[in-house]
């Protein structure tokens, strides 16, 4: 579990998401993989806003720069921010970024992959996940 500060205000406790599928993106702006994958993440998060919660979790940069690359990519997803050593260390984010990961309904991680997505192979895994076809 984490509580992060979220972009537009406030923060976020992964556990208020219980009860849902997460899909939990570590990224940067300077970070040409991350910015190859955004549009499928935004994709994603246009498709399933029923199904799941997709949040972009930014690796320390400033709110600033965070809401220009949004405009600049037209990004809507919620952004968390500023990670702690923690996290780092329970998402094993020292292998570098880009990283996403599925959470389960009842907060398993389910699902890991260090690199950029690729938008049909992910609404694939998504759909064997989301439809109970694969086991934890």
């Amino acid at each position: 579990s984490f509580t992060l500060e979220a972009l537009n205000g406030g923060t976020l406790s992964l556990e208020t998401m219980r009860g849902r599928w997460v899909i939990l993106n570590f990224w940067a702006t300077w970070c040409a993989p991350c910015t190859d994958e955004m549009p499928a993440l935004q994709t994603i998060a246009n498709e399933r806003s029923g199904e799941i919660a997709l949040f972009g979790i930014n690796m320390k940069e400033s709110a600033e720069a965070i809401r220009t690359y949004m405009a600049r990519y037209r990004l809507s997803f919620p952004i968390l921010m500023n990670p702690d050593d923690t996290m780092f260390s329970n998402y094993q984010l020292e292998l570098g970024i880009p990283q996403t990961v599925i959470i389960s309904p009842d907060g398993q991680m389910m699902w890991h992959q260090f690199g950029p997505i690729d938008l049909d192979s992910f609404r694939a895994t998504l759909d064997r996940f989301i439809s109970g076809a694969v086991a934890a």
